[in-house]
C-alpha cells in the first residue's frame, strides 16, 4: 500500500513562495491539508503494519513533511526502514534549458519510508555521477511529479514478493 499525499505543501519552493507572498494564509491553508492527509496516511500504514501488509511512502528528500510529528511517529515503529534515493536512477528526465524538445536526467533526491527491508535495499540506488543533471526549476518540478516507468515497474517487482 502507498499513500504518500501530493508533497507541494511541504516542498522548499512553497517555503520560499509563502515567504514573498502577500498572502501567506493561502500557503498556510495548503499545508494544513497536507498535514490532515499525512495524519489520515499515517493512521493507515500503521493498520497496513500491525496486520503484517506492506506499506511505501515517499516524498522528496528535502519536502518539510519528514518533519512532521505524524511521519515521525511511524519512522520510530520497530521494522520501519527509511532510505534515501535519486530518480536519475531510475531514468527520470525532464526538459533541456536550452532545448525542450531534449530530455536530460533529473536528480530529485527522495526519501521512502516502509515496513519492508527488500523494499528499503532496492530504493535506495543513489546518483552514480555518470551524468550530468536537469535542475528542477523554471516549471521542471512539474515535469518531475511522476515516477519514471523503470521506478514503476521495480515497485511492482518488489511488491510481488510480498504477496
Amino acid at each position: 500500500f502507498g499513500g504518500s499525499p501530493m508533497c507541494k505543501a511541504f516542498s522548499p519552493w512553497q517555503r520560499i513562495n509563502r515567504a514573498k507572498s502577500a498572502h501567506p494564509e493561502k500557503f498556510d491553508a495548503e499545508k494544513e491539508s497536507g498535514r490532515k492527509h499525512l495524519e489520515f496516511v499515517r493512521r493507515l500504514y500503521e493498520i497496513q503494519d500491525q496486520a503484517g501488509r506492506l506499506f511505501l511512502h515517499e516524498h522528496p528528500l528535502e519536502a518539510s513533511s519528514w518533519d512532521e510529528e505524524c511521519i515521525q511517529k511511524i519512522m520510530a515503529l520497530p521494522g520501519i526502514e527509511y532510505v534515501d534515493m535519486d530518480q536519475c536512477q531510475y531514468g527520470l528526465l525532464t526538459p533541456s534549458d536550452a532545448d525542450r524538445s531534449k530530455l536530460v536526467p533529473a536528480l530529485k533526491p527522495t526519501k521512502w519510508l516502509t515496513n519492508s527491508q527488500v523494499m528499503s535495499e532496492q530504493l535506495s540506488k543513489r546518483c552514480d555521477g555518470s551524468h550530468q543533471h536537469q535542475h528542477l526549476t523554471g516549471g521542471r518540478c512539474k515535469d518531475a511529479a511522476f515516477y519514471p516507468l523503470p521506478l514503476v515497474r521495480s515497485i511492482l517487482k518488489l511488491s510481488l514478493i510480498h504477496i
